[in-house]
């Protein structure tokens, strides 16, 4: 507040965040998010159903798109997946692809 007087900054902000992407494909090789996996979405049709514009809820599947972090006292939903995507045929092939060797 000090520096702009108010929180207009800090509202205008907000509302523009409320209506950028939750997720991208980048060549429709790579997809990118903000948070973590959701286990309420399994396809990326799911994603697009989701109702974008307005403020992120608290929980659910646009919540753990954007926010999520894995939680012990959730359980290990995204240590899992993440252990199996990590040594994934996939990841070579990306790697291999993608990453320039030194």
């Amino acid at each position: 507040m000090r520096k702009y007087g108010n929180t207009n900054v800090w509202k205008y902000f907000t509302d523009v965040f409320n209506y950028l992407p939750v997720t991208a494909v980048v060549e429709n090789t790579f997809f990118c998010l903000h948070g973590g996996l959701s286990p309420f979405i399994d396809t990326l049709d799911n994603i697009r159903k989701l109702p974008r514009v307005g403020e992120v809820p608290n929980e659910g599947p646009m919540c753990d798109l954007l926010w999520s972090d894995p939680d012990e006292r959730v359980g290990n939903y995204q240590k899992k997946l993440f252990n199996l995507f990590k040594d994934s045929k996939y990841l070579q092939e990306v790697q291999d692809m993608y990453l320039a060797r030194i």
